[in-house]
């Protein structure tokens, strides 16, 4: 059998290829090899690394399965790209069996289609998205993998939101430092003071970029 190359995958719309890069982002923040995720998404190890890549499109049943606690345990609207690391929602039973139906009826759709329409469903117990960012606590996430070398993964823990605000606090007393995260983040002033003032978040993009910017040493 002739094996594809990347030049024989259709390009996909942007928002569909950043559902795979934030796959790919957790899994090595978790320390999660990319065998393990495999199996728990009933995914082969080449069909993984598409998605991860942004060559093929994560399925609603692939990224359920993922989003579990025994997978990534994550909330499936940070895949869709709205809120931060939130670890997988508690559910009521009759939610959890409405929203696997809806899943196994709608398996080979694309997860960006499918959480289009049937996201809701998780935000019915939390009707209040933006509250849900400032008051639920992630879970620490720590590289534990046994072959972590083999991984780009984090060394150390990655901060919950409230923590990492914190620390940007911190970060931002000196005079023109929140006119300096404000221009490497290309955003504007007005963006960073909402976000230090718990107000709002941003994207999950630009929590990755908050994350790199912390890390930075402290200009003198």
């Amino acid at each position: 059998m002739q094996r594809q190359t990347t030049s024989q995958f259709k390009p996909l719309p942007e928002g569909q290829r950043k559902i795979g890069f934030r796959v790919a982002y957790f899994r090595k923040c978790s320390g999660i090899s990319r065998q393990r995720l495999a199996d728990e998404a009933g995914l082969t190890l080449n069909q993984l690394a598409n998605v991860e890549s942004g060559r093929v499109p994560l399925k609603a049943i692939a990224a359920w399965r993922i989003c579990q606690p025994v997978a990534m345990d994550i909330h499936p609207q940070f895949l869709f790209g709205g809120y931060p690391q939130l670890p997988f929602p508690l559910l009521s039973s009759g939610q959890k069996k409405r929203f696997e139906r809806e899943v196994l009826a709608n398996a080979a759709e694309t997860f960006w289609d499918f959480w289009s329409k049937f996201g809701w469903l998780f935000q019915s117990e939390n009707a209040d998205c933006s509250e849900s960012v400032s008051k639920v606590e992630c879970k620490p996430m720590v590289d534990n993998s046994n072959n972590s070398a083999t991984l780009v993964a984090v060394s150390s823990e990655i901060p919950t939101w409230k923590q990492l605000v914190q620390e940007l606090k911190r970060r931002t007393k000196a005079p023109g430092a929140k006119v300096r995260l404000a221009n490497d983040l290309k955003t504007s002033r007005q963006n960073v003071n909402k976000w230090l003032s718990g107000k709002g978040a941003p994207s999950a993009e630009l929590i990755l970029e908050l994350l790199r910017w912390v890390k930075r040493p402290v200009e003198k």
